[in-house]
Formats: C-alpha cells, structure tokens, sequence
C-alpha cells in the first residue's frame, strides 16, 4: 500500500476458531502465502458481513492517521485453492470504462458479467475523485457518457428539470452520479461487482483466461476486460525523493480537500490544468496562502482535445499512421499537457485580482528542499533562477501518463505473452484485444487504437462498442455512435 491512505481495503478474513465461535478478522498487506504482513484488527463472529465498517488500527499498513476504514470481508477455511467462478466476460475495473462495456454487453442481450473491483460498486474511484476535488460539473458534453444512446443524458435531465451548464451541457457531478446509477439499476448490474481486486490474469489461448484475485478465488473466462485506466504519476525531478502519500509533498492523487487543514498557510499548486485550478480554489476557500506554478503561459479550452479527435476530421489521418512509436507521440501531443476552462481561468483571474492567489507561469522547480520549517522552492524560467518560495504544502496536479507499469496485472500478461507494447501503452487490435490474449484493453491505454480522448468518457463508448461487437460476433452499434477506422486500416 505504500503507506496511502484507502477508504476501502480488500482483507482476508482467517476463520481460525471454527465457524461457532468468535473469530479473529486480520489484515494482510500483500499476498499472505507470499509473506504479507498479517495484523489481527478486531474480533467478529462469523456473522460479520460483506462490507462491514470496523474500527481498525492499521497504521503500519495503511498510514498513520487511518482509524477507520471499510473493510471487504472475504472468508476463508484454509488455503486450498477454491472452484473457479466462471462467467463468459469479466471486466476488471467499475469505472466509466468498465460500466461502458458492461452496459453495452447487457444492452445487446448478452448474460451480465462478472466485474471484479475493490470498492464492491459501480463508479466508486470517480465519485471518490470528484468529491476530493470538489468539481461541480464534468467536462465532456452530455452526449458523452457510458450508456448506449448519446440522448439518454438529455432525456434524464430535461425529465428532472435540471439545467445544462454552458452551451456544451456539460451534466451537474451530483446528476450525473444519479444517471450514471439510473443506467445500471435499468440493465439490472447494480450486484453485479464483486469487491475484490485482480492480481494476476492468466490466459490458456485466445479464448480462454482466468482471472485470479487477492482473496484467493477465481474467475474462469471466455474474455477478459482491463479498464483500470492506469496511469504514471509524472513527477517534478527535483521533488521526486521528497514525495509522499501523507506527507508535505503530495500528488494530487493524494489530495482530498475535505480533509485539508491549510487555514494560513502557504500551499503551492504546480500544475496548469483543470485539476492544478480546483486545488487552488479549494486551498483559497479555506483560507490558505496560494500560488500557482505553470511551466508554460495558462492555456483556455473547453475541452481538454480538440473536438476533431472525436471524429474522422483527425482520426483519418492518424489512422493512416501504421507506426505504433509515431501514433502515441501523436495522441500524446493532441493531449499537450493542462488546460483550463474559460470559467476556471477567469476565476483565476479574480482571485489573482483580490490578492488570494499568485500564479507563476512558465517556471519550473529548479530544487527543493524539505525541513521543519516546511518545503523550500527555487524556481527558474529558462533556465535562470526566477525566485524562491517556502510552503507548508506542495500539491503536484501534474497530471500522469497512462501506462501497463502501474497495472501489475498487465505487466504479468506482457511478460507470459510477449504482447507488444510501446512504451507503457499497448499496440491493440481494432476491437481492442491484445495480442492473440482473450483480454481486452479500455480506457487511456487504448490511446495508440483510439486516439487522445481514449481515457474520456467518448473514449470509453468507443471501446465499449469495440469490444461487445468482438465479444457477440456481431455489430451491437445500433445508434451509429462508433467511429471506425478505415477497411484498410482495419486489416492491417
């Protein structure tokens, strides 16, 4: 765990009293047969359920300051190995991408699948991330979202009279929550999670894998999903020994502004994007010292890509590139780092004007420095020193690249199948398997298939319908949504 604080732990649950008496629940941090630590928590009887909340002294294991967490209970007689569960799709991952896939399965007629994830339900990590961030409204237009028609979003909220922001109608967070639960109570998979996590996937031919877990069980399957959407945190060089989860110098994946005691002291946000500009309004509304750090002038877009990658006005040309390397510089470039909504920049300019925050553009952290009296900054602009700044918090909302690095159990298939990938990401078929594997790939690291918006809720349509076409044998793109590259480029 790396010392993270999580709001939901997968823990083995050791039976070791016998199924009448009381028993001793324990926390393995790690596979236990490999020699993960074990912690006795607290006592339970066997009628302990799937998802009780337990007060947990867990410090060593999951950070200092966790006193209570949700913990999954999975029960265990011993070690043997159980009976495999076996289900014709798994998807591994309950976010935007996985629910696309599992929609658009159960949509065109196809058994529910199994979809295995620690937090035990749908959208959980997305909730988790909107929320520490306090966003008020998505990004994508309502047109994009998991379900199978573009129009659901429009007919949901015009039916609860709810206004579209903007012109792009960009849907509310809380009401898209709502939808996005409205959607999976409609195709009957709210049970359908399984609170667990995948550790490893082992494939037996191209339509054969099984799908083994932390708690020791397993998933035999005809086809596998991964739509983790994994990414590598990119780190400043200067403070990459100085970076930690509970610590003065986090990434903003570590960031919940709920918990941010920062009333008077200073906090410097690096970063351009739209996350670096709700870590700053959030750090400002609760009385903190600001500054902002851009490595280059604040760019406004509405989107975070150009429109054009949603369609063949530039997929075509970057479809007619053959070279894995040549398209993910590409995607990568289309992506070009951080932007700002025009909302958000004049925000920023507002609070620049009150003298609540400082914005730094086109400079870098030259060094740094951690110590009792906080985190010292010399900044450079081109090279020349530009100044220097001393905070008690530095927030890194430098975003990452997506990549099988952080994703042990892709890592594990690259090595058993030598499935070719480029430079974290994996070159995919066109209906996104890798390789001869039964597994598929959604999400970013589907850039090199999908374009730069792979990882955006458009994204995760695209590959849902991919991947439910390749799945059933047949075309379930019924409302003409998929853009497709060209027959030439299909069979290449």
């Amino acid at each position: 765990m790396n010392g993270e604080v999580h709001d939901t732990v997968v823990v083995h649950v050791d039976v070791r009293d016998g199924p009448r008496g009381p028993v001793a629940i324990e926390a393995v941090a790690g596979d236990q047969r490999r020699g993960g630590e074990r912690r006795t928590v607290v006592d339970r009887p066997p009628g302990a359920v799937l998802g009780e909340e337990v007060d947990a002294g867990l410090g060593g294991i999951h950070g200092p300051t966790l006193s209570r967490i949700r913990i999954i209970l999975i029960y265990s007689w011993g070690m043997s190995a159980p009976t495999p569960d076996t289900a014709d799709v798994c998807i591994v991952g309950a976010g935007p991408q996985g629910l696309a896939v599992a929609l658009h399965l159960v949509q065109a007629g196809a058994p529910a699948p199994v979809v295995v994830d620690p937090s035990g339900r749908w959208m959980a990590a997305w909730d988790r991330q909107f929320a520490a961030y306090e966003i008020p409204h998505l990004r994508s237009p309502g047109v994009h979202h998991p379900g199978g028609q573009a129009g659901d979003w429009g007919t949901y909220r015009a039916g609860r009279n709810v206004a579209g922001i903007g012109r792009y109608d960009f849907p509310q967070t809380g009401c898209f929550a709502d939808f996005c639960r409205e959607l999976v109570a409609a195709a009957g998979i709210a049970d359908a999670v399984r609170a667990d996590r995948a550790t490893e996937v082992v494939a037996d031919g191209p339509d054969a894998a099984e799908v083994r877990l932390a708690s020791g069980a397993r998933i035999g399957a005809r086809r596998v999903v991964v739509a983790t959407n994994p990414r590598r945190p990119r780190i400043p060089p200067a403070l990459a020994g100085l970076v930690d989860p509970v610590g003065p110098v986090r990434h903003s994946s570590s960031v919940d502004l709920a918990r941010a005691d920062v009333d008077r002291r200073t906090v410097v946000v690096a970063g351009g994007g739209l996350t670096a500009f709700h870590l700053v309004a959030g750090a400002v509304v609760r009385g903190a010292v600001v500054h902002l750090l851009a490595r280059r002038p604040l760019r406004v877009s509405d989107f975070d890509a150009s429109p054009g990658w949603l369609g063949p006005k530039y997929l075509h040309d970057f479809w007619a590139v053959f070279d894995a390397a040549a398209r993910r510089a590409i995607a990568l470039a289309a992506r070009d780092g951080g932007s700002v909504t025009p909302a958000a920049f004049a925000r920023i300019r507002e609070l620049t004007a009150q003298g609540r925050l400082r914005v730094w553009e086109q400079v870098e952290i030259a060094s740094a420095a951690s110590g009792p009296a906080g985190v010292d900054l010399d900044l450079a602009r081109g090279g020349v020193p530009a100044g220097t700044l001393r905070a008690d918090e530095v927030w890194l909302a430098t975003g990452g690249e997506p990549s099988i690095d952080s994703d042990p159990v892709l890592r594990a298939l690259e090595r058993e199948w030598r499935a070719p990938i480029c430079d974290g990401l994996p070159v995919l078929r066109p209906d996104l398997r890798w390789a001869d594997t039964p597994v598929h790939v959604a999400g970013a690291l589907a850039m090199i298939e999908l374009g730069p918006a792979a990882g955006n809720l458009w994204g995760a349509r695209q590959a849902a319908v991919r991947i439910a076409s390749s799945v059933l044998g047949r075309d379930v793109d019924e409302h003409g949504s998929l853009v497709v590259p060209p027959a030439a480029v299909r069979s290449g």
